[in-house]
């Protein structure tokens, strides 16, 4: 029933369709790498200033509707993201982390422009400078994806951003089980040796027809031996499954057709083949370094003196009380006889409870022959 367009509109499918997956061998890898280096970039600044807006896009809820249509939107949104609970929940985590991180730059005067200016669905304004990659030559594959959608309801969630977002990121962040000698292993992308997932060219097609005769014009957005200008495989023709041919003595019965925005795209990245035990290296090496940043994050939270803050008493941050009693002056009154934040000792009450001014074995205290003492020694609780 999903697949019915009668019931579920292709304006609400969150679906890439995929016309073609071609691929192409390189000596050098780093060429390509460089030849793409800002459009990389930008992709990842498109992401890092838009995520959020993507967020709260899909996150909107139902009944902000005003429309009609803007219900169904609100309703397809809604099922992507019940339908991919796991990758949404790591996307927000990913924007909370980099909203703390932002927020504690500036608040440390490090870069008070962290969070950049905040930016719609639309094209990235800034113009980030290609970074050469250098180093030895590799040789790799650079694998190219061609396809389209049509989940174009608004540009916040759609076009570029779903694009971006759903696309990209996700493969950023998939991980794939394989079997190792330790057994089933998981391993995300950068460690199977998938890098550089880049947009490299899209299209809005506007309004297309699906079924039928199509009137839509495909996209070209290159070709050649360039791998970076596009594979020229795959782009344009009839996507919509007809078989064409000519027309004959029967009848053809009248298709229904649909109109939706289509929205194309380009997408490449590159592939440097590596050994099972590189791939156990390079996890073992993210594995560690997660846990030393956890290790270091729980040391930053520590309180300062690493002592118990709790019952030392104000000017003692390492949480020593103060000895009431001395050794050596088994007898006396404390030098300090009512220490602030000591449980252990006086009472802070200022007059405490009356005692007799002239305990059994002390009958004359030194210093004040008088007799009974101006500070009488309060009774220590037994030591036990």
């Amino acid at each position: 029933e999903w697949r019915d367009p009668d019931v579920v509109t292709f304006s609400k499918r969150p679906d890439f369709y995929i016309e073609s997956i071609d691929n192409a061998y390189l000596e050098d890898i780093n060429e390509w790498k460089n030849k793409i280096a800002t459009k990389h970039k930008a992709g990842i600044t498109f992401i890092e200033k838009n995520r959020h807006i993507w967020l709260n896009g899909l996150l909107q809820p139902i009944g902000d509707a005003q429309t009609k249509e803007e219900q169904e939107a609100a309703e397809a949104k809604a099922n992507f993201v019940q339908n991919n609970q796991t990758f949404v929940q790591k996307t927000a985590d990913a924007q909370t982390k980099a909203e703390q991180e932002a927020a504690a730059a500036e608040a440390n005067g490090a870069n008070g422009n962290a969070a950049g200016a905040l930016q719609g669905g639309g094209p990235v304004a800034t113009n980030p400078v290609a970074v050469p990659v250098g180093g030895a030559t590799d040789p790799g594959w650079v694998i190219q994806l061609t396809g389209y959608h049509y989940f174009n309801n608004d540009r916040e969630t759609g076009y570029n951003s779903h694009v971006h977002l759903a696309l990209l990121e996700r493969l950023r962040q998939s991980d794939i089980l394989l079997p190792t000698p330790d057994g089933p292993t998981r391993f995300n992308m950068e460690q199977m040796g998938i890098t550089h997932i880049v947009l490299v060219s899209s299209k809005d097609e506007g309004q297309v027809t699906i079924g039928g005769t199509s009137t839509q014009t495909g996209v070209d957005e290159g070709g050649g031996a360039d791998p970076a200008g596009g594979f020229g495989a795959g782009a344009g023709g009839d996507t919509t499954g007809g078989f064409g041919g000519t027309g004959g003595a029967t009848e053809q019965p009248e298709e229904t057709t649909y109109q939706a925005t289509k929205f194309s795209f380009v997408v490449q990245f590159c592939w440097i083949p590596n050994e099972v035990t590189k791939r156990r290296d390079l996890k073992e090496a993210e594995d560690q370094a997660a846990a030393d940043a956890l290790a270091a994050e729980a040391a930053r939270n520590q309180p300062v003196g690493g002592g118990n803050q709790e019952f030392g008493p104000p000017g003692n941050p390492g949480g020593v009380p103060t000895n009431p009693n001395p050794a050596g002056n088994p007898g006396g009154a404390p030098a300090n006889p009512n220490p602030a934040g000591n449980p252990g000792g006086a009472p802070a009450n200022p007059n405490p409870p009356a005692v007799n001014p002239n305990p059994a074995g002390n009958p004359n205290p030194a210093g004040n022959p008088g007799g009974a003492p101006a500070n009488p020694p309060v009774p220590m609780p037994a030591n036990n």
